[in-house]
C-alpha cells in the first residue's frame, strides 16, 4: 500500500471555499501545473473563467461553484484529461457545455443553476432554477425528532 512518509508525496491542493474572494479568476492559476485539487466554491467570484485553467494538466478536482460567474465555459477545459471531479454550478453562465473528454462523465448537478447553459444534446436550458435550495434547519428536524422518542421512550 502506498503511504505518504514525506510531506511532498502528498497531491498539491489549493482550498480557498469560502474565503470571501472577488474578482476575477486569475489565468495565472492555469500556470499550476502539478496542481490536483482547487476548490474556489462559495466565494464572490465573478467574470469569465479563463481559457488558461486548461494548462492546470493534473487537476483532478476544479470547483468554482456558488460563485457570479459568466460566460460560457471554455472548450479548452475538455483537454483536462485527469479532470474527475468538475462543478460550476450556481452562477451565472451560459452557452453550450463542452463535450467531449471528462465533461462526458459530469453528472447535471455539476451545471445546475445556471439558467443560460444547455447541454450540446438539448436546444433548452438546464430546467433547474438560479436558487438556491433550500435547506431545513438540521437543529429543529432533529430536536423534534429527539423529544418525540425520549416521550415514547418514558
Amino acid at each position: 500500500m502506498l503511504q505518504y512518509n514525506q510531506i511532498w508525496r502528498f497531491p498539491p491542493i489549493l482550498d480557498l471555499n469560502n474565503y470571501f474572494l472577488t474578482g476575477s479568476i486569475w489565468p495565472e492559476f492555469g500556470n499550476l501545473k502539478k496542481l490536483h485539487y482547487l476548490d474556489l466554491k462559495c466565494n464572490n467570484l465573478s467574470g469569465n473563467i479563463p481559457e488558461n485553467l486548461s494548462g492546470m494538466t493534473s487537476i483532478e478536482t476544479l470547483d468554482l461553484s456558488r460563485n457570479d460567474l459568466s460566460g460560457a465555459i471554455p472548450l479548452s477545459l475538455v483537454n483536462l484529461s485527469f479532470l474527475s471531479k468538475f462543478n460550476v454550478a450556481y452562477n451565472q453562465l451560459y452557452g453550450t457545455i463542452p463535450t467531449g473528454g471528462q465533461f462526458e462523465t459530469f453528472p447535471n448537478s455539476s451545471f445546475e443553476g445556471n439558467l443560460g447553459l444547455c447541454s450540446g444534446e438539448l436546444s433548452f436550458p438546464f430546467p433547474i432554477s438560479n436558487q438556491f435550495p433550500q435547506v431545513v434547519s438540521p437543529s429543529k428536524s432533529i430536536w423534534g425528532e429527539i423529544i418525540v422518542k425520549m416521550s415514547f421512550g418514558m
